[in-house]
């Protein structure tokens, strides 16, 4: 009986490489956004962003807020670029995040 394949062995599984970690430990610090996927979850699209900081280390964050998915659909096809995530407090008083 032969073996059956996976899905992901044929066509590839969207891989990034970086260590993972949240959007909290480079909030406001200056990254390299190297590349970005775009995927579907259970609240909607998000993505999985993969960063360089300072010191040559690599990142993959997961950020599903619309803001910053509107702004990384913008840029990714100028990637690498620099930026900075931030949280910005709205006019409702609601704190989002952002990348500037």
């Amino acid at each position: 009986m032969s073996e059956i394949r996976r899905v992901s062995d044929i066509i590839g599984a969207p891989q990034l490489e970086g260590e993972r970690t949240d959007i909290h430990s480079i909030l406001n610090k200056e990254v390299i956004i190297r590349n970005i996927i775009f995927l579907q979850g259970n609240y909607g699209e998000y993505a999985i962003i993969q960063v360089e900081t300072d010191d040559k280390k690599l990142y993959r964050i997961a950020c599903g807020g619309q803001v910053v998915i509107k702004k990384l659909h913008a840029i990714r096809d100028f990637l690498p670029v620099m930026g900075k995530f931030i949280r910005v407090k709205g006019s409702k008083g609601r704190s989002y995040y952002d990348i500037e």
